[in-house]
Formats: structure tokens, sequence, C-alpha cells
């Protein structure tokens, strides 16, 4: 038995498998938030990469440029992560009242494919 997941396009239910890779979630993302396009491409070029890690219960991202690496915190009560970079801290992406930046939304990508745990 597959994990299925649908959308309702026009009054029409499609099923889809639930995705399982990296890029399938990433893409997801994308198909429910288009604005986030260009940080999803860079987020999922840091998970493909091997760039997201998680220990004792932290989660870091190695910045792309390998100089800085970013300590991530998820927030339950929110279902948010929380990012020390410049961009998430200045210039962050808003969807709604949730911030992201590449490195929250490689974090995203890595649970939802179940590369590092949440907490």
């Amino acid at each position: 038995r597959k994990n299925l997941f649908s959308v309702a396009l026009a009054g029409t239910t499609i099923t889809h498998p639930t995705p399982q890779t990296p890029a399938e979630w990433a893409a997801r993302i994308v198909v429910r938030h288009p604005t986030l396009a260009a940080p999803v491409a860079k987020a999922l070029a840091l998970v493909e990469s091997g760039h997201v890690h998680a220990a004792a219960g932290q989660v870091e991202v190695d910045g792309s440029d390998g100089a800085n690496t970013y300590h991530l915190r998820y927030v339950e009560e929110t279902g948010s992560w929380l990012c020390n970079c410049p961009a998430f801290l200045y210039r962050p992406v808003m969807i709604g009242r949730t911030a992201y930046c590449k490195h929250t939304l490689a974090v995203r990508i890595a649970v939802r494919a179940g590369l590092v745990k949440e907490n």
C-alpha cells in the first residue's frame, strides 16, 4: 500500500504518491508555494550535496560557500525552523507568518525525505 496525497484542481481530485526523495519534496513545496522556487532550488542543492547534518539534538547546515555553518532550531509550538543566517534574520522569504531561508528549506526537505529527524 503506497502513501498517497491528493490535490484538488477545479473540482477534480488527482491522487499522487507521497514524495519520497529530496527532489520530489522540493517540487511539492514549489507547487504549493511558487514564490519559494529560487530558495528551494538552493536548498535542494544543499541537501543533495550533504550539507544538512543532525547530531545531539541539533541541526546544522553548512553554507554553500563552505565558510559558515548555520545552526537551526525547531519551534514545536509553531512547527517552524529558525536559522541564524543573515538572510533569515534580515531578508527572509515570507509565506503567511512563516519566515524561510534556503537553510530552513533544506532542513524541511531533509526531514521530509527522512535524512534527518526534526528534534
